[in-house]
């Protein structure tokens, strides 16, 4: 598997390291790849090949080989299954945590785990959620009518993530809109069938 690591990643580290965030943003990068390993699991379970794990500002994407071939519940496990890592050691460092073991990085660790798994649950192209919700759908109606209600879902949230992104800019908290902006480009970039 071939690792990349985008520009946007590099220029973000560059910016975290100059405001004294590295900290946080090393937490947020060991939970995307904890993420990630969730998925390489599945897909080396189900024997599907991975071409490049890509590193962004953003965190984690894998390329990987089609999955159509597989059952529907085979794809839910495959993009469900970072989220569950997420929950798993989300719980894990919460114990430890409570246990006194270095506790506020733990908790921190532990709060960021939780964060990344419901984020990566919304059903927005580009998350895991609308990979969730595209063959949930095609088990009781057509595919063609399932791609449809995923598009038209996930337009929607992002809508709503963008304005709450908006609220979040003026208490100076760009990251949301950031995120929505990336995501709603994501969408229409690399999603030409709606």
């Amino acid at each position: 598997m071939k690792i990349k690591i985008s520009n946007s990643f590099l220029l973000t580290l560059a910016f975290v390291i100059s405001i004294n965030g590295f900290k946080l943003f090393s937490f947020v990068i060991l939970c995307s790849i904890i993420h990630e390993f969730g998925h390489i699991l599945m897909l080396k379970l189900f024997k599907v090949k991975i071409h490049c794990l890509s590193i962004s500002a953003v965190g984690g994407k894998l390329y990987i080989a089609n999955t159509s071939h597989l059952s529907n519940i085979k794809q839910i496990l495959i993009y469900s299954f970072g989220i569950v890592l997420n929950i798993i050691f989300g719980y894990l460092f919460y114990f430890i945590a409570i246990n006194g073991i270095y506790s506020e990085t733990f908790f921190i660790l532990s709060g960021i785990n939780f964060m990344l798994g419901c984020f990566n649950l919304l059903p927005i192209f580009s998350l895991d959620g609308f990979n969730i919700l595209v063959p949930l759908l095609n088990i009781f109606c057509k595919s063609k009518n399932s791609n449809n209600i995923c598009n038209i879902t996930s337009l929607i949230l992002n809508l709503l993530l963008f304005l709450v992104g908006i609220v979040f800019a003026f208490s100076l908290n760009f990251s949301i809109l950031i995120i929505s902006i990336y995501l709603i480009c994501s969408h229409f970039r690399n999603y030409t069938n709606f």
